[in-house]
């Protein structure tokens, strides 16, 4: 009876023991799955296209594609998906200007977005200059969006980083449009 007590008393600190490794166990587990995630949210978002190679800081997610035209939306990642005040899409596409041409891009550009928004319906900053016939800048201003584009432009191709801001209450400018325009410093041509 003496033996089967101590016996009893024994089995219980095991049990009281397993208990308390497993618990420590599930929760090293879970900081190490926590400690993942977070390596993995301060990631850069490395994109390879059959255009091109661009690469997003941290935060930023591949929200979806329209593979035939070439349309990726990236969106920073918020803790509610429901709301998407500001969001960046590339586009590839063909164009009329062999890179010898590149230099006409920004005017005729220019004037199509004069043709599309109207000059009196919409502030347009024409940054449109052309760096070494390579690189244009233009920043639009709707009554719904602040809009900026980026164009890298090829030999009779370009590529096209708009960052459109919907909800100026949660943009912080001198964070997320140096962020994108970092995305298009690294960009590079397939």
């Amino acid at each position: 009876m003496v033996l089967n007590m101590k016996i009893k008393k024994v089995l219980a600190v095991l049990a009281i023991s397993a208990l308390a490794l497993s618990s420590m166990s599930c929760r090293a587990t879970e900081r190490y799955r926590r400690a993942q995630e977070l390596r993995e949210l301060s990631k850069p978002l490395r994109c390879t296209k059959e255009f091109g190679r661009y690469q997003f800081p941290a935060g930023w997610v591949e929200a979806g594609a329209n593979e035939p035209d070439y349309y990726y939306y990236y969106p920073r990642e918020y803790a509610d998906s429901d709301t998407v005040p500001y969001y960046v899409v590339v586009c590839h596409s063909e164009n009329e200007y062999s890179e010898e041409d590149n230099h006409y891009f920004c005017n005729d550009e220019y004037q199509n977005l004069v043709e599309t928004y109207g000059e009196d319906a919409v502030d347009i900053t024409g940054n449109g200059q052309c760096d070494q016939g390579q690189f244009a800048m233009f920043e639009i201003t709707t009554d719904e969006a602040h809009i900026y584009q980026w164009y890298i432009l090829g030999d009779y191709e370009q590529v096209l980083f708009e960052l459109t801001v919907e909800d100026d209450t949660t943009f912080d400018p001198d964070t997320t449009y140096y962020e994108v325009e970092s995305v298009t410093d690294y960009f590079r041509w397939n």
